[in-house]
């Protein structure tokens, strides 16, 4: 479709005829399709990025600024051994140390403050009792609006990564050879 002032629209258009004692009457409705298409546009970025979230390797971690888990993907299941339906509505110290509960509650603080917390390494505990070491970014989660409404958590196992930096470590600090 074309406005007045000559911008282009996408519309949809339906005819339908039926005939008069006149003749055939045709009677066209003209629909803007603009706000429908950008709707369907950011449905389609909104399934990307959760087949991203979906698919990825790393635990993506959705919560509330009081720590409740709103979202686990399934390398969240895998890495923890907790399924969604397990921590959904729980509070994140399920997975802290004990004694070090408050250690989430502190970042959720500067998350609600709009500092991003990136790259701080913590151990956490899996469903089993054991102990991992991860790699944590923390980010606000914004409303349309742009208030802060909770934070996402993306955590990444550096159990492999440290256990060979202590190998690598050992074998310095026990070789002969400076």
């Amino acid at each position: 479709g074309r406005r007045r002032d000559g911008t282009q629209f996408p519309v949809d258009i339906a005819l339908s005829h039926t005939d008069t004692e006149d003749g055939p009457l045709v009677i066209a409705a003209v629909r803007d399709m603009t706000d429908r298409n950008k709707t369907e546009e950011g449905r389609r970025h909104s399934d990307q990025l959760a087949a991203i979230v979906e698919h990825s390797n790393d635990a993506i971690i959705g919560n509330t600024l009081d720590g409740i888990v709103t979202s686990w993907n399934p390398a969240s299941e895998r890495m923890y051994g907790y399924s969604a339906e397990e921590v959904t509505g729980k509070s994140i110290d399920l997975l802290s140390p004990r004694g070090q509960a408050g250690e989430m509650h502190a970042i959720l603080a500067r998350i609600r403050a709009g500092q991003p917390v990136e790259r701080l390494e913590a151990t956490r505990v899996r469903k089993d009792g054991s102990a991992i070491t991860v790699s944590l970014t923390v980010s606000p989660i914004h409303d349309q609006r742009g208030a802060i409404i909770g934070a996402s958590t993306i955590v990444r196992d550096m159990s492999e990564a440290r256990q060979a930096f202590e190998a690598a470590r050992s074998m310095i600090e026990s070789s002969l050879d400076s």
